[in-house]
This record gives structure tokens, sequence and C-alpha cells, in this order.
């Protein structure tokens, strides 16, 4: 074929109920020079046979089994046995627009200069059926690799199809069991292009059996990311962007709050009076368990914007834990009444007796929130 040929990797372990489904959003692909590479990374269900007769139907399918090692490992198992110009990366739950790699595609030979494109999503449930959808922007790359420091802005990694040299020079980190895209695409921003397309063109399936619903170990992986970068690194990485000198200390020390490193973020906010900067402040004084100063933070914050969901949530947690329950009460109603899919208010309500078992929001809130569990 003309086209060069694209390689697209799935680890699987134990998704034998929706990997049909995924593999037929391949086969159906409008681009059609693609091989697809399973790792079967120690399934114990009906995977294997699933798999085996899949490729006896298709020869672009290709299955390499191995013992139970995690995505990292199966992922990287998947990449050194491809041989396409391009890699795509995909789960075995999710399910492709037919005209997805021939989408990406058409964008990488347009623009020579980038390395990787990414997409929107489509979240389902694990029925298939639609619940929301999340979106990204596209960003000079100076500006994509200092935002990626405080949170992944990629809305899914499994959107991504990139120039081969990207995955083979840059294996995942075996390490990471939880976070291993966002520490692999934190390595790729300080070198690579990234493009964003603002079109959805995958369904990404969230359910109970999710890896990042494990919401705890997730966070504290993200944080083992972000330690492998020192402040002044980060620091120089943000003032190198194109933002305002506001919106670069407010970044720095949001970043810095999200390393946790709370008295170096609570320096850097302080030169700022702002909505924002009040309520990760505040977010740094609720850390040190200094309740009075958090407690005036969020309510400054929220005279400058009272709309932040998040900041009514934390308010609620520091009156519950200075036993101010009715002002409690309150902030939580009030945070669910902004966004009625916010899941922390929702629990802190039922739990208002139990000031140490309430959730926090450490980070502003996504534009759109899709449960976690479905």
């Amino acid at each position: 074929m003309s086209e060069p040929l694209i390689s697209i990797i799935i680890p699987v372990y134990n998704h034998a109920r929706f990997l049909p489904e995924t593999l037929k959003s391949l086969i159906n692909q409008t681009y059609k020079n693609i091989e697809i590479i399973i790792v079967d990374d120690g399934s114990t269900d009906e995977t294997p046979a699933v798999c085996k007769a899949f490729a006896e139907q298709n020869p672009r399918i290709k299955v390499i089994t191995q013992s139970n090692k995690g995505p990292s490992a199966a992922r990287n198992k998947a990449i050194a046995a491809s041989r396409g110009e391009y890699i795509g990366l995909l789960d075995s739950d999710d399910v492709l627009f037919p005209e997805r790699i021939a989408t990406q595609y058409e964008v990488l030979q347009k623009n020579p200069d980038v390395d990787l494109v990414y997409t929107a999503i489509i979240m389902v449930d694990i029925k298939g059926h639609p619940c929301g959808e999340l979106h990204g922007k596209d960003y000079p790359p100076e500006d994509f690799l200092a935002l990626m420091f405080f949170r992944n802005i990629i809305p899914n990694s499994n959107t991504i199809l990139a120039k081969r040299e990207c995955f083979v020079s840059h294996p995942y980190n075996e390490k990471f069991i939880h976070a291993e895209d966002y520490e692999l695409m934190m390595r790729l921003a300080h070198i690579y292009k990234f493009r964003y397309i603002d079109i959805p063109l995958i369904y990404y399936r969230r359910h109970a059996l999710n890896l990042s619903n494990d919401i705890i170990s997730h966070r504290e992986a993200e944080r083992k990311v972000l330690a492998q970068y020192d402040l002044s690194h980060i620091a120089q990485v943000v003032s190198e962007t194109t933002f305002s000198e506001d919106e670069k200390t407010l970044l720095l020390g949001k970043i810095f709050f999200n390393q946790e490193h709370i008295h170096e973020a609570l320096e850097v906010l302080k030169n700022l009076k702002s909505a924002d900067s009040l309520f990760y402040q505040g977010n740094c004084y609720l850390y040190l368990q200094q309740y009075d100063l958090a407690e005036k933070c969020f309510k400054e914050s929220l005279s400058f914007d009272p709309s932040n969901a998040a900041c009514h949530n934390n308010l609620g947690v520091v009156e519950a834990v200075l036993h101010h329950n009715d002002e409690a009460i309150a902030s939580f109603k009030q945070a669910l009444h902004l966004k009625q899919n916010y899941l922390d208010p929702s629990y802190n309500l039922s739990h208002i007796h139990l000031p140490e078992a309430l959730r926090i929001t450490w980070r502003e809130l996504r534009r759109n929130l899709i449960p976690y569990q479905l």
C-alpha cells in the first residue's frame, strides 16, 4: 500500500466482554494499512480465546501473551513488536470512530513539525451509553508543557497517534501502574510537539474496572511523576510560557501546591489577590490544618467568584472541622447546586459528623464533571 503502516497497540487484561467491539472498530477503520498488536497481560477470563478467534480471521492482528506485569510492560512489549511508521494507543474496552486513524494521519502529514496528535473523547458507561464529553485545547509547546505540570490536559492518551520514534526512544516507565500515561506524556512534552483536534474520535468506556477509578493510588502516582522534576526546572518552564505575568505566577503556585511544596506555593500565591489565588491559598492552609486562615481565604475567594463549587466544598470542610455544621451544610448544598454531578459535597453531606473523613477538592474542577464509576 502507498500509505505508511500504522501500528495500534492494545494491552488487555480480563476484558473479554469489551474486546470484540474494540477490535471491530479497528478492523472497520477507513485507513486500511494498519497492524493491530494485542498483548494479553496474563488474562484469566475468555480474553485469550477472543484474541485467538480474531487473529485467525484477520492477518492484521498479532497476539502476544505474557504473565501479568501491568499496562506499562504490556505496551512496551507491543511497541517493540510493532513495525509501523506511526504508533497509536488504545485500551481494550474503547471504541474508535471509523475515521479516527485517517483524520489523525492527515494532520501529521500536513504538519511535519507535529509529532503527536490527540483528540476529544466521548465518555460512555459500561453499556456503551454516552454520558459526557471531554475536550482539550491546542496550546503552543511551551504552554502545553507548563500546563502538564499542573494536570494532564490530554483528554485521554488512548486518542494519541504519534511518530514511531516518540514511543521507541521513550518507553513506558514500568514502575508506574497508575498514571503511567501521564508520566510518559510529561517526558515527551519536553521534546516533541503535540497537536490537538477538537473533535471526538473515540468512545472511552468509564466503569468500575478502570485503573483510573482508584483515585487515591492515581493521585499518589501523579505526585511521584511530578517529584521527578525540581522546582527550579518547573519555574524555568513556566517563565517561558506565553501567559501574562499574573497567569505565570498563579500557575507556578498551583504546580508547587500540586507537588505538596506548600510553603513555596504560599510564597508565590501571596503575590496575587484573585479568586483563584485565594482558593489555592485556602487549600494550602487547609493542608497545614490552619483552619481559621483557610476559612478567611475561601470566603474572600468566593467574594470575587461565588461560582467556584470547589471553593464552597472546601469552605464546608473547614466549617465542619470548626463545628459550624449549619454553615458547612449550606456550603456543601451550594456546591451541589452549582455542580450537580459533584461527588465530594454529596459525600460530605452524608458524613458531616465525621470531619476527619470529609473530602477536599484540591484543584479547581473541570468544566464537565463525569462520575468515575457507572
